[in-house]
C-alpha cells in the first residue's frame, strides 16, 4: 500500500494527535506547577554563570568596541608592525581587560561609596529632622513676611510633613537597614554562592568578548542550517532594532541620571543642605 503525505485524514489524524498531546502536557503543568517552577528554578541557577556571563559581555561590547578602536589597535600596531595578526589578538586581550577592569572598579565603587552613604544619609536625616524644619520656617518667615495668613499655613503644613516623614523613616527606612545587615549576615553561603557565580560570569564573559565575532558567525551558521534564508534575515534584522533601541534605552538613562545627579548636588550646595 502506498503511503500518502497529503492524504487530508492523515493530516487531520495528526492534528487531533497534537493538540491531544498539548492539552495533556497542559494540564500536567498546571497540576505539577510547583514542580515544574523548582525546576526551572534549579535550570536558571545552574546557568546563571552563564547568564550573567552573557549580560555582562553584552553591556561591556561598546566599552570594549571604544578601547579597541580609539587607540589599542594603532598602539599594538606600532609595537608589532610585522605581526599584524598578532598585534589584533593583543589589542583585543588589552581592551577585554580594561573592560572587566573599569567594571569591576565600579561595582566596588558602588558598595563602598554608595551603600554606606544610603544608610548614613537616612540616619542623619532622622536626626537633623529638627533642625531642618527649623530652617524650613526661617526660609518661610522670609518668603511669606507681608502675609501672616499664608506663612502660619504653610508652616502647618511643612510641620505636619516633616512630622509624618521622621516616623515614617523611624519606623521603615532606619529598622530596614538594620535587617538587610542581618539578612546579609545570615546569608553567607548565599553571598559566597553569589561571589562564585559571578566569578564564573566573569570568566565566561572575557571568553565571549574575546571571541565574540565567532560566536557571531557560529550562531548564524547555525540559524542559516535551521531556518530558510528569508527568516534569517528577519531574525537578523530584528535583532539589530532590537539592539538599537535597548542601546539607547540605556544610554537615554544614563545621561538621565547624570543630570538629575548633577542637579541635586548644585541644588544641595546651594541651599546648604548635608549630602
Amino acid at each position: 500500500m502506498k503511503f500518502n503525505r497529503d492524504n487530508k485524514y492523515l493530516a487531520w489524524g495528526l492534528t487531533a494527535f497534537a493538540v491531544i498531546a498539548a492539552s495533556m502536557i497542559f494540564y500536567s503543568l498546571l497540576t505539577r506547577w510547583d514542580d515544574v517552577s523548582r525546576g526551572i528554578a534549579a535550570i536558571v541557577r545552574t546557568l546563571s554563570p552563564i547568564l550573567i556571563g552573557v549580560c555582562v559581555s553584552y553591556l561591556l561590547s561598546p566599552v570594549l568596541n571604544m578601547c579597541e578602536r580609539g587607540f589599542l589597535l594603532r598602539l599594538t600596531a606600532k609595537l608589532m608592525p610585522k605581526h599584524e595578526t598578532t598585534a589584533r589578538k593583543l589589542a583585543r586581550a588589552l581592551a577585554v581587560a580594561i573592560s572587566l577592569i573599569l567594571l569591576l572598579a565600579f561595582i566596588v565603587g558602588l558598595f563602598m561609596l554608595v551603600i554606606p552613604q544610603l544608610v548614613s544619609s537616612a540616619e542623619k536625616l532622622v536626626r537633623n529632622s529638627n533642625a531642618y524644619l527649623n530652617t524650613a520656617r526661617t526660609w518661610i518667615s522670609g518668603f511669606f513676611q507681608f502675609d501672616r495668613e499664608l506663612e502660619t499655613t504653610a508652616e502647618s503644613w511643612i510641620s505636619t510633613l516633616i512630622s509624618y516623614a521622621t516616623t515614617w523613616l523611624e519606623n521603615s527606612i532606619v529598622p530596614l537597614a538594620d535587617v538587610i545587615v542581618a539578612s546579609v549576615s545570615s546569608g553567607l553561603v548565599s553571598v559566597v554562592r553569589g561571589i562564585v557565580d559571578a566569578a564564573v560570569g566573569f570568566i565566561v564573559s572575557a571568553y565571549l568578548l574575546y571571541s565574540k565575532e565567532t560566536f557571531q558567525r557560529q550562531l548564524k551558521n547555525l540559524l542559516n542550517a535551521i531556518l530558510s534564508a528569508t527568516t534569517v534575515e528577519r531574525v537578523e534584522t530584528a535583532a539589530k532594532e532590537a539592539h538599537r533601541l535597548f542601546g539607547g534605552f540605556l544610554l537615554g538613562k544614563m545621561l538621565a541620571s547624570i543630570i538629575v545627579g548633577a542637579l541635586c548636588s548644585i541644588f544641595m550646595t546651594v541651599t546648604g543642605m548635608p549630602y
